[in-house]
Order: C-alpha cells, then sequence, then structure tokens
C-alpha cells in the first residue's frame, strides 16, 4: 500500500516540476515580448541565455503530458481510502495548501 502512494507522490511531484520549467519558459518569452513593446536597444538585451528552443518546448509539452498519464496512472492504484490524504493528479501545476513551501513564507 505505502509503495504505491509513494511512486503516486514521486510522480505527482514529477509532473509538478515539469509544470514549474515550463511556467518558466512562459516567463522568458513574456520578457523579451514585453522588451519587444520597449526601446529597440532593449530587445536584444531581452533575450536570455536560458531561452527555450523549439524542440525543448515540445518535449517539456511531451514529457508533462506523459508525466500527467502516469500520475494518473498510479493514482488508480492507490487504495480510495489512502486518496483523502493526497492531493489528486488533477492538482498538478496548482499551489497545494499545506505545503512545507508555506510554511517558509512566514
Amino acid at each position: 500500500m505505502a509503495g504505491e502512494v509513494e511512486k503516486y507522490l514521486t510522480a505527482f511531484n514529477g509532473a509538478n516540476e515539469l509544470h514549474d520549467r515550463l511556467l518558466h519558459a512562459a516567463d522568458v518569452i513574456q520578457e523579451f515580448a514585453d522588451a519587444l513593446r520597449d526601446e529597440l536597444e532593449e530587445r536584444f538585451d531581452a533575450i536570455a541565455s536560458d531561452w527555450p528552443t523549439a524542440d525543448e518546448l515540445k518535449g517539456l509539452f511531451r514529457d508533462l503530458a506523459q508525466s500527467r498519464e502516469q500520475a494518473w496512472a498510479l493514482w488508480r492504484l492507490v487504495p480510495k481510502d489512502m486518496r483523502v490524504h493526497l492531493p489528486s493528479p488533477d492538482r498538478i501545476g496548482q499551489e497545494i495548501e499545506g505545503n512545507a513551501d508555506d510554511d517558509n513564507d512566514e
């Protein structure tokens, strides 16, 4: 029983990490788009060194989709009475209340 929970949480956390990477890529692209609206000189300075390539973005979308599918498959293996204690796969990419990171903000 604990094995299914641990495997699920590993998959859930992995999907969240991929989601965070996708959000970071979106932020980089947004910063560049904002710079395009400003002065010409700022346009080239706005191109970050961590600019994602098209292949990297495609791979990230593919990996995130596969990771979500894996999380759902493992969720179905977790006993129903244990699920109430876990974040469901539809919460991937959302902030979870009671997260350890929340305690550090105080």
